[in-house]
């Protein structure tokens, strides 16, 4: 189980962790997901954007935040506040 920053009544709201990567660079590399963002990321560009993520979240205390299911805790994207 992971431990939430906050939650809605079905979503958690977390950091990022080392399993997060894989989905979110399939999510990255999605053209409908993509539609409105510049481009497309490749896994490494995803590697490097998660990873300023987490140094953002440690030097700020927020970022944009992994968002997961609760109920079954699948990682379904991110949002920021």
């Amino acid at each position: 189980m992971s431990k939430y920053i906050f939650t809605s009544k079905r979503l958690g709201f977390r950091n990022w962790k080392d399993d997060d990567l894989k989905p979110f660079s399939v999510m990255n590399m999605d053209e409908d997901v993509m539609e409105f963002f510049p481009n497309k990321l490749t896994f490494n560009q995803t590697a490097i954007f998660l990873n300023r993520l987490r140094n953002e979240f440690k030097k700020n205390g927020f970022t944009f935040f992994a968002v997961e299911i609760i109920e079954t805790n699948e990682f379904i994207g991110f949002i920021g506040i």
